[in-house]
């Protein structure tokens, strides 16, 4: 499904038919405010247990974001370097799940690597 609106104009369509998602990538208007409004609208719409993957987390703009959500999510792998700046949250506070899901994603990415060398 395509939807072409603001990602603040969604969500009611979403909330009325009960539209839930098991992952959220926030990567839209970098402004501290919008980024910020899509955290706040798009969080409550995830299903138990599922994830967030925030792009640009080292922008100053897209700080506070990257706090609130880590307040309410676990961080499972994040990445700052020019090329790749971004971090992978779970809706999940199980530290055994948490500790294997992590090592499975490094596991995975340091796969990816290694492929690309």
């Amino acid at each position: 499904m395509l939807i072409e609106k603001k990602s603040e104009d969604a969500t009611s369509q979403f909330n009325d038919k009960n539209i839930v998602f098991d992952l959220i990538h926030i990567d839209g208007n970098h402004d501290t405010e919008m980024v910020m409004k899509d955290v706040d609208l798009y969080l409550p719409l995830l299903t138990e247990k599922d994830f967030v993957f925030m792009d640009d987390i080292s922008w100053d703009s897209v700080k506070p974001a990257f706090d609130a959500v880590s307040s309410k999510c676990s961080l499972l792998y994040k990445k700052r370097d020019p090329e790749n700046d971004y971090a992978i949250f779970w809706e999940n506070n199980n530290k055994s799940e948490i500790s294997q899901l992590t090592s499975d994603i490094e596991y995975v990415i340091n796969g990816i690597i290694s492929l690309r060398s």
